[in-house]
């Protein structure tokens, strides 16, 4: 017995009703069952007409009282249309009288459903309306290739859009038409004239055999199948096989037609999509399809949503709304972050972080990536998210950026000290070298004591001279020492940026860093404060600095 979805497959539906709840729920459910059909919405009658040019349906769902039209009357004018008479009409109506139902009939309507919507009464009655429009079909091509003499019947075959053979009993081909000549490659008709049907179509020939005998079983029924071939060009392709039987005028089997549909793209397709599917139910990242409408109506959300304790059908019946379950404290950030990506027209994907609520009232963070989908126009129809959970992620951070404020309040400490220690040096040295500066400048006045000989008067002046330098060599090494410790990279990044600085010019970078005076620098170096000046104004030059940029503002930098 065929499944009913062979019979949707490819089938277009049309769904016409005003109300926007009603006519999205229905596809949802509907694409569901049927995931191989074809779905298209209008809202009004006006749209209609211009729908049926362009998505030329199979079967409409048609409202009874839509706001600008009569549905009875519509669907009236769509029957008198010969090009759309044999379209099938299915009302929806909330009045189940029997005079309603009746006028439904009368004006060519197939069918009628009533709202509320029971699933299992919405499928059989479409699943009814499918099997008759097999069967109608069948019966079309059927008819069409029994009624006419042979050449006729070639003739149409010849020019149908399918490919299609003829074979007798033993399935030994008598004829083929021009479209089966180009899906299987073949340049000769009179090469495979007489030749078996699985001599052409070369497949698997144990499936083979198995597919002649199904045939052999059910003579007086139809079949169809999938089945993969290789051209003689060595590539694969997949066929879709309807076999019809031929009967002679007293109805005696004598052969077979076969049409042949190439699928390959369609179940290449599929596999794609199931895999996907598969994939996606089976890991931890959630898909979810949100309508781009005030709550985010979800359209769909992965099997997989059972993690957190929720079912599909709870979102897609909008029994529950996703906006509902995002944590309160989030809720306001993340529809106004939402509305800005909306807005912003340059941007397609984006990224949320926030708390939602499973359904057993558990908090959890979920990363929520979103990509905006948008129509021709521009206007955002659809959000297409996928939803991972962060929650043990966001803990670690937590645990991390503990670690990390530890960490630097330790190095803080740490730095506090040896700035401290520094500074205690400094003070200690600054007073320490006052005793010095006395000497040298007692040692000084005498100096200029002119009843001194030269000779006292050269002893003192290398007095003085070795007092300057041994002081101020002893008090740099130990401050240099000192300043590497807390920074120890100060001389590496200046000197990679000014790498022709002298060593005297890297003292007075030194100092300055540490936010010493021109007076305090003179009172260690034993250089007077204008010589500090002149030394100061020539290191901007080096540096490069503007007039009013500061000096210890620029090396506080490194």
């Amino acid at each position: 017995m065929k499944k009913i979805e062979e019979f949707a497959e490819g089938t277009r539906l049309l769904l016409v009703d005003d109300d926007i709840i009603s006519v999205n729920y229905l596809e949802s459910i509907l694409s569901r069952k049927y995931p191989r059909m074809i779905f298209n919405i209008v809202y009004n009658g006006n749209d209609l007409f211009e729908s049926i040019k362009y998505a030329k349906p199979d079967i409409i769902l048609l409202d009874v009282n839509l706001p600008d039209a009569d549905g009875y009357e519509i669907c009236k004018k769509i029957k008198s249309d010969p090009q759309n008479n044999d379209i099938i009409i299915i009302f929806i109506t909330a009045n189940n009288s029997y005079e309603q139902i009746t006028i439904g009939f009368k004006n060519g309507g197939s069918d009628y459903l009533t709202k509320p919507y029971n699933n299992e009464v919405l499928f059989a009655r479409i699943n009814t309306q499918l099997k008759i429009k097999h069967s109608f079909n069948l019966l079309k091509i059927q008819n069409d290739l029994l009624k006419i003499a042979d050449e006729r019947y070639k003739q149409i075959v010849e020019n149908n859009s399918f490919a299609i053979i003829e074979t007798d009993l033993n399935f030994k081909i008598k004829f083929y038409n021009k479209n089966f000549s180009n899906l299987f490659l073949i340049d000769n008709s009179n090469e495979i004239i007489d030749s078996h049907l699985f001599e052409i179509i070369d497949t698997d020939k144990e499936y083979a055999i198995k597919y002649i005998n199904q045939i052999n079983q059910n003579f007086n029924k139809t079949s169809k199948h999938h089945i993969k071939c290789k051209l003689s060009s060595s590539k694969n392709i997949i066929v879709k096989i309807d076999n019809i039987n031929k009967n002679d005028q007293n109805n005696n089997l004598v052969g077979y037609f076969f049409i042949f549909e190439d699928t390959t793209d369609t179940f290449e397709l599929n596999e794609k999509l199931e895999k996907a599917n598969f994939v996606i139910n089976n890991s931890e990242s959630i898909l979810f399809i949100w309508k781009a409408q005030n709550g985010w109506p979800v359209e769909y959300v992965s099997e997989n949503i059972s993690q957190y304790g929720y079912t599909p059908e709870d979102f897609m019946s909008n029994k529950i709304i996703f906006e509902d379950i995002i944590f309160h404290e989030d809720k306001i950030r993340v529809k106004e972050e939402v509305v800005f990506y909306t807005r912003s027209q340059n941007i397609n994907d984006f990224s949320q972080e926030y708390r939602i609520r499973t359904k057993n009232n558990k908090i959890i963070w979920i990363e929520d990536k979103t990509t905006i989908v948008r129509n021709d126009k521009g206007i955002v129809i659809n959000y297409i998210g996928i939803i991972v959970n962060i929650t043990e992620k966001k803990k670690n951070q937590v645990i991390i950026n503990e670690y990390q404020k530890n960490k630097e309040n330790i190095l803080t400490t740490e730095i506090e000290s040896k700035e401290k220690e520094l500074a205690m040096f400094l003070l200690k040295m600054s007073k320490s070298n006052e005793l010095n500066v006395l000497t040298i400048n007692t040692l000084s006045t005498i100096l200029h004591d002119s009843e001194l000989s030269n000779f006292n008067k050269n002893n003192i002046k290398s007095l003085i001279d070795d007092l300057k330098r041994n002081n101020s060599e002893n008090i740099w090494d130990e401050l240099k020492f000192r300043f590497e410790n807390l920074h120890n990279d100060f001389y590496k990044n200046l000197l990679k940026d000014f790498p022709t600085l002298s060593k005297a010019e890297l003292k007075l970078s030194t100092f300055l860093k540490l936010a010493m005076s021109s007076k305090e620098i003179a009172n260690i170096t034993f250089i007077s404060p204008d010589s500090i000046k002149t030394a100061r104004t020539r290191l901007r030059k080096k540096f490069n600095l503007d007039k009013d940029e500061n000096l210890a503002n620029f090396l506080s930098k490194y």
